[in-house]
């Protein structure tokens, strides 16, 4: 899985997320770094508890709010 993200293959690992937990967890988290907050917030919705995690901790060092904030 990292070497599919140190390649820039996000598409690939996005693909194979969908089949393969730790490829999710793998995605969910480079997001999470790169602070893409609007494709976690979209994998979120589409039921990924990971990602709504993740989605929540970013908001909170952004903006200092609560994970209860992050809703839809």
């Amino acid at each position: 899985m990292d070497l599919l993200d140190r390649a820039g293959l996000h598409v690939e690992l996005a693909a194979l997320g969908q089949r393969d937990v730790h490829a999710r967890r793998r995605l969910n988290r480079l997001l999470y770094e790169e602070g893409r907050s609007e494709d976690l917030r979209q994998r979120a919705r589409s039921g990924d508890d990971g990602a709504r995690f993740l989605l929540g901790r970013l908001v909170e060092d952004r903006d200092g709010a609560s994970a209860e904030d992050v809703g839809d």
